[in-house]
This record gives structure tokens, C-alpha cells and sequence, in this order.
């Protein structure tokens, strides 16, 4: 066997042999990365996509963008990925993304665009420049061709197949529109039904672990500007009063309380 042969083998074998110990490593800086994106403050994020549905099949869920090169998403309700998925962006990629923003005048839209039915979703897009200025603008379906297309980018970015899964969560199980007949009396509350308003920056996903051992489950986000959620849990572990005593005590929640039963309107 020539001499020269025997050492381009050698040379090939160490040479695949310190590309399998590279990919390990990346590996493992990567797994460890992505522990920490659940750490990440949302308002620190620099861009960030808020989709929510009062009533229909309409997607719900968040997605933010830091300048690290991170991009977090949280799918909750008719979508293909639920709970928390990441990826690692470029730098250039990140930039790409201010410029988007920087181009269309952001800063120049109305906060608010009209929802003209309470069915349709409601869109929220926000743009944190700098420590000094941050605009978030909000809508749905009737909003400026520019708007529509930074929301068309970011929604590329939400349904990358490189999205790595963080924390998954069962399907959310979205409930039904209230007729406008019906009307919520305060008489008749739902004790199996609690709605909580969860604090800035609290990724839902991680929450329900703290709950684990009662069944939490949550049953769909309600809309508006605050992080209403509707949610459950298993009567036979816990009563409905010191479950509801438990999440008003709890530092990630602004406010819990029981549902509300919907009686006929009085006509």
C-alpha cells in the first residue's frame, strides 16, 4: 500500500473524528442555550408578534425577537406547535428585521386600527428601537399594506421548521363564542373555572408546571390588551377555594378569579 495512501486515511479519520467532536459540542452548547430562553424578559425583546382570537379558528399565539439573535414562540390555541419553540438567528438576520421595521415608519402608525367585529383576530406588532422608544400598534385584518407585511415577515419566522421545542403543552381547548342573548351573572359562579390575569413577561408553558400535581389545564386565552386566560383544574386534588387562594397568592398572577355563568338576557 503506498505511504501516501496510509496517511490521507489517517488524516481523513482524524478529521472526521474532530468533526463528530465539534457537533457534539455545538450540540451542547445549543441544548444549553436553549434552557435559558425561558429566562429571557418578553420586554426586553426587540420586535415582537401577538396574535389572539376572541371567538373562531383563528391562531393565538406570541413570538419575540432579541437582539441576541433569539426567537421565542409560544403557540396557546389552533396552531401546529403548542407551547414554547426557539431558534438562533444571525446577527445579519436580526438586522434585517430593525431595517423591515425602520423602512415602513413605524413609529409613524396609529396605535390603534378599528376591529370592526369582536369575532375577527386581534393583531398586536411592537418595535422596541431603544431604551427611549418602544411603540406597539395594534388591529386586525383592516391595517396599512406595511403593517400587514412585517406581520407576514414575522409569521415566517413563527412556522420555521428549525424551531427547536423548549417546553411543550397539550392542545388548548378553545371555547365557544357567548351568544350576544346570553349575559354573564355574577350570582352564578363556575368554581371548576378560574380566570387569572398572568404579569408581563410570564411564559405560560413554565407556569403550569408549578401546577402540575392539580391538573391545570388551560382552556383558551382571552382577548384584550391583559393576559386573561381561562383555565381548569382537577376537583378532586384540590377545592375550587384553595385553588383559587393559591393562584391569588402567587407572584406571577396579577388577579385570579372564579368564571362567571351566563344566564338569558332579560328582555
Amino acid at each position: 500500500m503506498s505511504p501516501y495512501y496510509y496517511i490521507c486515511a489517517k488524516m481523513g479519520k482524524m478529521m472526521w473524528r474532530y468533526i463528530f467532536i465539534g457537533l457534539v459540542i455545538s450540540t451542547f452548547y445549543s441544548c444549553s442555550g436553549i434552557k435559558r430562553v425561558k429566562k429571557f424578559n418578553k420586554e426586553k425583546a426587540v420586535v415582537a408578534l401577538k396574535k389572539e382570537a376572541p371567538s373562531g379558528p383563528y391562531s393565538v399565539y406570541d413570538l419575540y425577537v432579541y437582539r441576541n439573535g433569539w426567537a421565542i414562540y409560544e403557540g396557546f390555541a389552533h396552531v401546529e406547535k403548542y407551547g414554547i419553540y426557539a431558534k438562533k438567528m444571525t446577527k445579519k438576520e436580526v438586522e434585517a428585521i430593525k431595517v423591515a421595521f425602520d423602512d415602513s415608519d413605524f413609529f409613524g402608525f396609529k396605535e390603534n386600527y378599528a376591529i370592526p367585529s369582536p369575532d375577527l383576530p386581534v393583531i398586536t406588532l411592537i418595535y422596541n428601537k431603544h431604551k427611549d422608544r418602544k411603540k406597539s400598534v395594534t388591529g386586525s385584518l383592516a391595517r396599512p399594506r406595511k403593517l400587514i407585511e412585517l406581520q407576514l415577515m414575522l409569521e415566517k419566522i413563527a412556522k420555521s421548521p428549525d424551531m427547536i421545542p423548549v417546553e411543550m403543552i397539550e392542545s388548548v381547548r378553545k371555547t365557544d363564542a357567548v351568544e350576544e342573548e346570553w349575559v354573564v351573572n355574577p350570582d352564578y359562579k363556575i368554581k371548576s373555572e378560574i380566570i387569572i390575569e398572568s404579569k408581563p413577561g410570564v411564559f405560560m408553558a413554565q407556569w403550569l408546571k408549578k401546577y402540575a400535581e392539580y391538573d391545570i389545564n388551560l382552556v383558551s386565552k382571552l382577548s384584550g390588551e391583559q393576559s386573561l386566560w381561562l383555565i381548569t383544574f382537577n376537583l378532586q386534588k384540590i377545592s375550587p377555594e384553595d385553588m383559587l387562594e393559591k393562584l391569588q397568592n402567587d407572584p406571577s398572577v396579577t388577579k385570579a378569579e372564579f368564571n362567571k355563568r351566563i344566564t338569558p338576557r332579560n328582555k
